[in-house]
């Protein structure tokens, strides 16, 4: 079973995420991982990681995934367990720019696009509950320079392949979420 929470910046998708897994996880007994894949790359985004540590159970068993999600997934899938990975917008950055030129992003692009398609491999195989965290950044202004808008349409992308190999998809709108799929 894998379920996709979507909304943008502080939409509340987060907090779903966790209640759909705090849920499952009282419902089947299974214990929950939850994947964490933001990097610390400054102060500020160090206090939204230690707001989200916060935030979780403490009995939830945490893995610091930046880059190697979809091994990780492979790695867990014949684990019965589930997993809540916290946001793939988060890894395909981190994707994005292991490989970035400012002067040719194509090489990155293609890169990206090769992790998100062995991600949704890995995730279809899984024997996983997976809860999967995305943001929606589509519905914005056009970022100004060239990394914003090659990210925007490549996070739109990852979340429509998947999307489609869901079971369930939710929006999460002003706190409110509004099922899908």
């Amino acid at each position: 079973m894998i379920t996709m929470v979507l909304g943008g910046t502080r939409s509340g998708k987060s907090n779903y995420g966790q209640k759909i897994a705090t849920d499952l996880g009282e419902k089947t007994g299974l214990p929950i991982t939850y994947v964490a894949t933001g990097v610390r790359t400054d102060d500020e985004m160090a206090r939204r990681i230690e707001k989200h540590q916060e935030d979780r159970p403490n009995d939830w068993e945490t893995e610091e995934i930046s880059n190697a999600l979809p091994e990780f997934v492979t790695d867990a899938s014949g684990d019965d367990r589930i997993l809540l990975i916290d946001s793939v917008a988060e890894w395909i950055s981190n994707e994005l720019l292991a490989d970035w030129d400012e002067d040719d992003p194509l090489p990155a692009e293609k890169h990206a696009e090769s992790r998100i398609a062995q991600l949704v491999q890995e995730l279809s195989a899984s024997k996983c509950h997976v809860v999967i965290v995305a943001h929606e950044v589509g519905q914005g202004v056009v970022p100004p320079f060239v990394l914003g808008r090659v990210f925007r349409d490549i996070n739109g992308h990852m979340n429509q392949e998947l999307a489609a190999a869901c079971d369930d998809v939710w929006l999460s709108t002003a706190g409110i979420p509004v099922r899908i799929k």
